[in-house]
């Protein structure tokens, strides 16, 4: 399981390395293969929002960018995290989500 703390939550605490641990399970596929429709009525109706992970290396900051701009994205928020914010800096991302939130 050392993989799985490298990958999600390299930066967290001892605490929050085992919470990864203890609660990994396999991700199901569906989401990665089943085709999603997005309507500009829709999707694009809402404003958005990112939270960018600077060390995260499951979704590089390189990738986060364009999958920012592809969806739109004008207000862009970054955490020096890994892939695991809410574990390794829940502080920081809850004032974000109550700044973002008001």
């Amino acid at each position: 399981m050392e993989m799985a703390e490298c990958l999600f939550i390299n930066d967290g605490n001892a605490v929050a390395k085992q919470q990864v641990i203890d609660n990994y399970r396999a991700e199901p596929a569906i989401p990665f293969t089943n085709k999603v429709i997005l309507t500009h009525e829709n999707f694009c109706s809402v404003s958005k929002v990112d939270i960018k992970m600077l060390q995260d290396i499951v979704i590089s900051p390189g990738l986060q960018d364009r999958m920012i701009v592809v969806a739109g994205i004008s207000t862009v928020y970054a955490v020096n995290t890994s892939h695991s914010p809410f574990l390794s800096q829940a502080g920081e991302v809850s004032d974000l989500l109550l700044k973002i939130g008001f």
